[in-house]
């Protein structure tokens, strides 16, 4: 899944490119990794390689290392529109029941019922 956080399990190796050169790096152990590309699942090639964000860098390491070394940090998704949100809203000139994607306009009235 594209932009999918993991938390290490263990340390694992990857690379950076510093000054034109890949260099190795070591992530340690519960460090946090945003997936750049997707990750595929299962993996099938073992040698495949995936982008990260790590502290600010990105780095480059085997989609095994993630798929098995590491366990996903689930998080709420973020609603897409208003409508999508659970919360009555209202944009100037449209109902409330109209969906929107005009989220600079939109003003959340009441919050949903959780």
């Amino acid at each position: 899944m594209l932009g999918q956080r993991f938390r290490l399990n263990t340390s694992k190796i990857g690379l950076v490119i510093e000054d034109g050169k890949k260099v190795a790096v070591q992530i340690p152990a519960g460090a946090e990794l945003l997936a750049i590309d997707s990750v595929p699942d299962p993996v099938v090639d073992r040698q495949q390689q995936v982008p990260v964000k790590w502290e600010g860098k990105t780095v480059t390491m085997f989609a095994v290392d993630l798929r098995d070394g590491a366990e996903p940090i689930l998080t709420k998704s973020r609603p897409s529109t208003p409508a999508d949100s659970g919360w009555e809203w209202e944009v100037p000139g449209e109902s409330k029941t109209g969906p929107t994607t005009d989220l600079l306009s939109a003003r959340f009235l009441e919050p949903p019922n959780l």
